[in-house]
């Protein structure tokens, strides 16, 4: 990377931390006092203002997301997976749900871009999220590994799964557009009461 690029990532990074990343903190923390207040009221106005803070949290989360992807001392594959395992620990310990993350050796060796490492931890990210939040599982395991020019991750649940895997619920149209970005693909096997895998693809040049 040349220097004038690391220099910009840098400024970028800070920008939106700083500047986009307070406001968004600062509409969080305005919203949870209103709707502390108006709880105290009985106002109808409480669901409205509960959803905004629920909105701007869910931004906060998505501007650190950003953050970290921009900033150049992120680039590693080890900090990628790290960021990952703090993830899988925050989501399913609250929950106890036992999960299992195995990264072959070579994964951290692995060679790719800013916009391929953003995606693949997006991607892993929305499908722990659905683990947790519709599946009602108990395990979940987490793959990691190079198979020849490949790059493969493999997500499985032992829950409820769901009956089919088209249209736009739980992500789906995200996840295949962010394999697509990466010149992958991506596949969801899942039926009622078989739980659910999802399976990345990702070719490495």
């Amino acid at each position: 990377m040349v220097l004038s690029e690391q220099k910009l990532r840098n400024k970028i990074a800070r920008d939106l931390h700083d500047d986009i990343g307070s406001t968004l903190s600062g509409i969080k923390l305005f919203s949870n006092m209103a709707q502390n207040k108006l709880e105290q009221e009985n106002s109808d106005a409480v669901a409205m203002v509960a959803r905004i803070g629920e909105r701007s949290e869910k931004m906060i989360e998505a501007m650190s997301d950003i953050v970290w992807s921009i900033n150049p001392v992120n680039d590693s594959i080890e900090n990628m997976l790290v960021r990952m395992k703090q993830y899988a620990a925050e989501m399913l310990e609250p929950k106890n749900i036992s999960y299992q993350f195995i990264a072959d050796e070579k994964v951290s060796r692995m060679k790719t871009g800013l916009g391929t490492r953003k995606d693949i931890y997006l991607i892993y990210k929305e499908s722990v999220n659905n683990a947790v939040k519709h599946s009602n599982c108990r395990n979940l395991l987490i793959r990691l590994k190079l198979d020849r020019n490949f790059f493969e991750m493999t997500i499985s649940d032992d829950g409820s799964g769901f009956a089919q895997v088209n249209g736009n619920g739980n992500g789906l149209e995200n996840f295949k557009q962010r394999a697509k970005n990466m010149g992958g693909s991506i596949n969801i096997d899942t039926a009622v009461n078989k739980g659910t895998t999802v399976t990345l693809l990702v070719p490495l040049t």
